[in-house]
């Protein structure tokens, strides 16, 4: 009986470690990842990155800002003081910045709807992509 225990604590332990590496979705794949999957959100502070240090960031002030490794501004969404809380990649293809939380007032958008891509990224020239529409020219 008390190994029996043991075992189905161990195993339940374990089933909840690996949920918890798993993370929440969007959190993981925003925060310090290299794209962005369909569905996934990023949120003030959150970034995606290439290995040269290309990165694209949802600052709390509601820009979307691409920057190069030493900093300077490539692309920016202005977005600026537009009330911008979170940008998502939706499953119709489109990058979507919204104002609410019930989807109600978009900010800016890729306007990629029906694209075939499954996901944002900075390629290795700093180029972002959402899908298969390049978004931004270079970032070296």
């Amino acid at each position: 009986m008390v190994k029996r225990t043991i075992g189905a604590v161990a195993g339940a332990a374990a089933l909840a470690a690996a949920l918890s590496m798993a993370g929440a979705g969007s959190a993981v794949a925003a925060t310090g990842g290299d794209h962005l999957n369909r569905g996934d959100t990023m949120r003030a502070g959150d970034d995606i990155h290439n290995p040269a240090g290309a990165k694209l960031i949802f600052q709390s002030d509601g820009n979307l800002v691409e920057y190069r490794a030493d900093n300077a501004v490539c692309w920016a969404s202005n977005t600026n003081g537009g009330g911008g809380i979170r940008v998502t990649y939706q499953n119709d293809g489109n990058f979507v910045m919204y104002a609410s939380v019930d989807d109600s007032r978009p900010v800016w958008a890729s306007d990629t709807v029906g694209d075939n891509g499954v996901n944002v990224n900075i390629n290795a020239r700093g180029e972002v992509w959402v899908g298969y529409h390049q978004l931004t020219g270079a970032c070296e």
